[in-house]
């Protein structure tokens, strides 16, 4: 059996987590209190298009298909051909669907991950994973316009170049490398200059005691 990368398993762990693996948490508010709802996946009994069971709750085909569909989508293109009918792919992220099932049904039944802590993070998690997937839901139908031109990738080289140096970047990978910095830093700006049109439709207010956001400043190299 061919083994996965390692960078592969890292990454097949953090789609079965978008993907459906996840029991998704969400807050809700009752008698004005914050109580924490958890969604169970279906009991067996109620499907029948079932890939592995946990307990009495099923992991479906719908559900792998949508983790190897969304976990393809990740991978760089000239790789993707070759994984898209790996069964040593379907099997591994097929074990990372159970793995998370048993470990979240488990945590659902200790009383003592319930804190005020456990939830916050959680709410705190979805509120980051919705962000991400509207932005991405809603990013330019053409996305060559976060794709650096010779030009920007040469000033930034010669902006950046003593910084650069200290990095250790093999001379084949330097190219590489900027791309990648800059269309990051053009994704940001994107999404800043997003967020902040969504923000005139609504009145913030702030406490006379709330922390003021600093002046936008470059972003550093790297980050």
């Amino acid at each position: 059996m061919q083994k996965i990368p390692l960078w592969l398993g890292v990454l097949i762990g953090f789609i079965v987590g978008l993907g459906g693996g996840l029991i998704p948490f969400f807050v809700s508010i009752q008698k004005k209190d914050l109580a924490l709802t958890m969604f169970y996946p279906l009991p067996s009994v109620k499907s029948t298009n079932w890939v592995a069971k946990v307990g009495q709750y099923v992991i479906t085909q719908e559900d792998l298909d949508r983790g190897i569909q969304l976990f393809l989508e990740q991978v760089p293109a000239n790789q993707r051909a070759q994984l898209m009918n790996s069964p040593e792919l379907k099997a591994q992220l097929l074990e990372e669907f159970i793995n998370q099932y048993v470990v979240l049904l488990e945590a659902l039944k200790d009383k003592s991950f319930d804190t005020p802590e456990t939830r916050f993070l959680i709410q705190a998690s979805v509120r980051q994973a919705v962000y991400q997937l509207y932005l991405r839901k809603h990013l330019p139908s053409d996305t060559s316009v976060f794709l650096p031109t010779d030009a920007e990738i040469n000033a930034f080289y010669e902006q950046n170049k003593a910084q650069l140096s200290k990095m250790n970047i093999p001379a084949s990978q330097m190219k590489q490398f900027i791309q990648q910095e800059i269309g990051n830093r053009k994704l940001q700006e994107w999404a800043a200059r997003y967020v902040m049109q969504l923000r005139e439709a609504y009145q913030i207010q702030r406490s006379v005691n709330a922390p003021m956001p600093s002046p936008v400043n470059t972003l550093p190299l790297g980050k």
